[in-house]
């Protein structure tokens, strides 16, 4: 009983977690897409960068000077954001739910210091690649 009761916390802890592996492309990826979000409106506050680390942590148990270390490679790499989405995407097929709550936790990156036109044009494009079959052309309704 006690080692099922284990199980139930160790699962608890995780519940959060989109990501289960420590693959070090998923950490990139998934630190590019945020920053590609984040510096859509040319600003980068410390709401965004605090929600960067919250994010980074929670996902892969790093430290902060782990996260420090993605946030800088992120903004020096100037990576496409097409494929990192579709890095992540295809880490997540097998899991629209979790695309879902990878999307959910983007909307709260955009909607953190204001919403502007810019960042939501690359949530757009990230539920396009995350979702293709919501982006659909109108001959097809």
């Amino acid at each position: 009983m006690f080692k099922s009761l284990q199980h139930w916390f160790e699962a608890l802890a995780e519940r959060g977690k989109l990501f289960a592996d420590e693959d070090e492309a998923i950490r990139t990826a998934l630190a590019s897409v945020l920053f590609h979000v984040i510096k859509a409106d040319a600003l980068e506050s410390a709401k965004e960068k605090a929600k960067f680390e919250q994010i980074m942590t929670s996902e892969f148990g790093i430290d902060h000077a782990a996260v420090a270390h993605l946030y800088h490679s992120a903004h020096a790499l100037e990576s496409d954001l097409q494929t990192d989405l579709l890095t992540l995407k295809d880490h997540l097929k097998n899991n629209p739910n979790v695309r879902m709550s990878l999307m959910q936790k983007l909307n709260h990156v955009v909607s953190l210091d204001g919403v502007d036109a810019r960042e939501i044009a690359v949530f757009n494009e990230a539920v396009a690649v995350m979702f293709p079959e919501l982006s659909r052309d109108d001959t097809d309704i």
